[in-house]
């Protein structure tokens, strides 16, 4: 039996074109805050059934959202572009120098409207609720757009429950051993117990995995309250919108570095 399952990804598409939102925000959104999930069904442990929720289910949620994990938001940058110096990068190539910026391109605070979304692993590897985002950051979602702010100063990218887990000055100690506890649960416990082939057997398993997912759910709200406490004053920053712009971002070669600066794109080529 594999470990996650997704099923009725349609109807996902359908509730961001009818709520018209970006695809991979409502994902992220449903992973994170709403019951999607059924256990021990269609040959895997834990489904995430997008067919769960309602138009009405997204609707109702809080006016300002938190997704601790799933996505990393590249902005101020043309889709073909990234591309290239994605490409550049893995090659090593001599004009890598100039290729990503994490100041202009990820950078912390509000995020441009010229932003594609980089995932690290489908949630069909690996549910996203059990641990932050390996690129670091949370996304918020407020009245004045979204919002990404650098959380965590280490990520845990393996399965290997002897690596490091997440360090963070935002996170308590607390709140960062708790995730790892539940983490290593699913996969030293939950994930290696014995399936048994009735279905009357299946009830008790379903129950402890609906009650393991209810306590994740009450430990990831406290860690989203803590973001939005945080978010709540640094939004406030002249920093928080220093690499925000909605200038069409520009076409760039593997030689140009871009910059914002005053809400507007400078450019700087390395060719000499």
């Amino acid at each position: 039996m594999q470990a996650f399952k997704v099923v009725n990804s349609s109807h996902l598409k359908y509730l961001a074109k009818t709520l018209s939102m970006p695809e991979y925000i409502v994902e992220c959104l449903i992973v994170e805050y709403l019951p999607c999930r059924r256990f021990y069904e269609e040959g895997a442990i834990v489904v995430l059934d997008f067919s769960m929720v309602t138009e009405q289910d997204l609707q109702q949620l809080p006016d300002e959202l938190v997704i601790l994990n799933g996505i990393l938001l590249v902005h101020n940058i043309r889709n073909n572009v990234l591309k290239d110096r994605l490409l550049s990068g893995i090659g090593n190539l001599p004009m890598s120098r100039a290729s990503l910026s994490d100041s202009t391109y990820s950078p912390e605070g509000q995020v441009s409207p010229s932003s594609q979304a980089m995932l690290y692993q489908s949630i069909d590897t690996e549910d996203w609720k059990l641990r932050l985002n390996v690129h670091k950051r949370v996304l918020v979602l407020d009245e004045d757009g979204i919002f990404q702010w650098t959380v965590t100063t280490n990520a845990l990218i393996s399965n290997d429950t002897a690596q490091q887990w997440f360090t963070s000055d935002l996170f308590s100690h607390e709140q960062l051993e708790a995730l790892r506890r539940m983490h290593d649960t699913f996969y030293t416990d939950i994930l290696r117990q014995a399936i048994p082939q009735e279905e009357a057997g299946l009830a008790p398993l379903r129950n402890r995995l609906r009650a393991f997912y209810e306590e994740l759910e009450s430990l990831r709200a406290g860690m989203r309250q803590t973001v939005l406490v945080y978010h709540q004053q640094a939004k406030l920053l002249p920093e928080a919108r220093a690499h925000y712009t909605e200038e069409e971002p520009p076409l760039l070669t593997t030689f140009d570095e871009a910059a914002i600066r005053e809400g507007a794109f400078k450019i700087r080529t390395h060719i000499e």
